[in-house]
Order: C-alpha cells, then structure tokens, then sequence
C-alpha cells in the first residue's frame, strides 16, 4: 500500500476467507482537494466490475422466466441475430460503441446514444458467437434489457434486487452523493482531477460506485460465474477507466477472495491482489 499512501490517491483492500474478511486496509486520499481520506465506506467508480451486477439481474429476470438466454435482442433493438447470452458472453460481435463516436464529441455519451449509434452502424464486426471480443457495449445493452423486462429504471431495479438484499447501502448506480472517491491522473509530480469522460455516463457497461464494505457482503454471497472471467483457477473482473483501476479476484478452490479499488489511472490491482492472496 505504500504507493497509495500519504496525500496520494489511494485504495482500498479487503480479504475474505470462507466469505468472511480476515483483513482490509486503506491509503491514501479519496478527495485530495478536500483531504478526505480512504475508508472502508468510500465508494469508488467500479468501471468494468459494474459487469457482473448486470449479469446477475439478468439471471435474476431468467429464473423467474421472464427473459431467456436465447432470446434475441431484436425484441428490443433493431439489432439483428444476437442473443441475451452472446452479449453476457462477449461474443456478439457489436462495434465497441467508443469507435463509433464522433471526435469532435464533447458531450457525455448516454446509453440511448448508444443504441442509437449500434443501430445505425448495423453490422457486427465477426457471426455472432463465432469469435470472443470483450464487449462495452453488449453490456450497455444488457442494462438496458434490464429495464425494458422488468418495467422499472436500472437504478431501482439494482438496488431493490442486488444491492438492498446484500446489504449494500452505500452502493449507488452513478455517481454517490456521500463518501465518493474522486479519480486522479498523475502530472509529473502532481495530481489532477480527472474524474469523467465522454464515456462516463452510460451505466451497465460500468457505472457502479461501490465501497470494499459493499463488496465484500456481496462477493461473500456469490454462487454464479456468469459476468465474470474463469482462467487458471481464478474468477476475477477488472475495471479500468479514467483515473480508476480496480479488481475482484476470486480463489474458489482456496475460498479467498480479494477486492482492490483505487482512485488513479495507474497501478495493477490485479497484481495487489495476488500479492494478497500469498501474504504480500
């Protein structure tokens, strides 16, 4: 932790075993502007890790039989040939929305111009489930299916089915209005405030704000791999966006896991995590 330390952004690290935590730490700043300091309540932007949430709403919405794995997003979007499970899986093959905005853009891109633009473009870029692409946009998607099934916005419906039956209070779908980490970008020896981008605004591809306390209840519960990354005997996330880097790393066989949020554009809190996970 020591390169979060001092007046620096900073992190913050819990370890669980057998579900419980058996340590956590935090570093640094959350708001260097305001000298607010990290604590296990600080929620940080989860950028990618926001993934697996939407993923467990739409399992959610399948085992009350409302939605199907199979079921084509054409019943929602004018988007041909591509199903709920290909966009889960990340092998629909859909543009990556980033591509397709303008460069002149100086307005936050909204998940309705995502739709907008996807629809438009009309093409993918291999056949579906052909090929593995990781896939921003299939989620943005995906959140938005949430909506559409369940009749409610995808705020209400991540807090009424995930986050209040966890326990999570301080969790938020877009930015919180208490205990925030801001992102920081290095300038030389200084930081500047770098918290959002044209890409921060749309929200089932990583619009979560989280703190360790939230996650650990959840991660604690968790019983599915859909959403997530199986390799090497891990099942992991990461999420990596403007001046926020952070991971989930998960050792089922050894029933450990380790969550790593930082308020900076650099670092690997992949690495911390291992690290973690062998006792430093």
């Amino acid at each position: 932790m020591q390169d979060y330390s001092n007046n620096n952004p900073g992190a913050a690290i819990a370890v669980l075993r057998d579900g419980e935590v058996i340590a956590r730490e935090c570093s640094g700043l959350a708001d260097l502007e305001a000298r607010t300091p990290v604590t296990p309540s600080t929620n940080f932007r989860l950028a990618s890790v926001t993934k697996p949430f939407i993923a467990a709403g739409i399992t959610i919405l399948v085992e009350r039989g409302v939605l199907r794995y199979d079921d084509p997003i054409a019943r929602w979007f004018a988007i041909d040939s591509i199903t709920i499970h290909q966009l889960l899986t990340h092998t629909s093959g859909l543009v990556d929305y980033e591509d397709l905005i303008p460069p002149e853009q100086t307005e936050q891109v909204s998940d309705a111009d995502v739709v907008r633009m996807l629809e438009a473009t009309r093409r993918t870029l291999f056949t579906p489930a052909s090929q593995f692409r990781y896939s921003n946009s299939g989620y943005v998607l995906l959140g938005l299916i949430l909506e559409r099934v369940s009749g409610r916005s995808l705020e209400d419906f991540l807090r009424d089915e995930i986050f209040a039956k966890h326990g999570m209070q301080g969790t938020t779908l877009g930015p919180p209005t208490a205990n925030r980490a801001y992102g920081y970008d290095r300038d030389g020896s200084n930081w500047i405030r770098r918290d959002q981008t044209v890409t921060s605004a749309t929200r089932g591809d990583g619009g979560i704000y989280s703190s360790i306390d939230d996650l650990a209840r959840w991660v604690a519960a968790l019983r599915a791999e859909l959403g997530w990354f199986v390799a090497d005997g891990m099942i992991y996330h990461l999420g990596d966006t403007v001046s926020f880097r952070n991971a989930i790393v998960r050792w089922p066989a050894e029933k450990v896991s380790v969550i790593v949020l930082t308020n900076r554009n650099e670092g690997d809190p992949f690495h911390i995590a291992e690290r973690c996970r062998l006792g430093g």
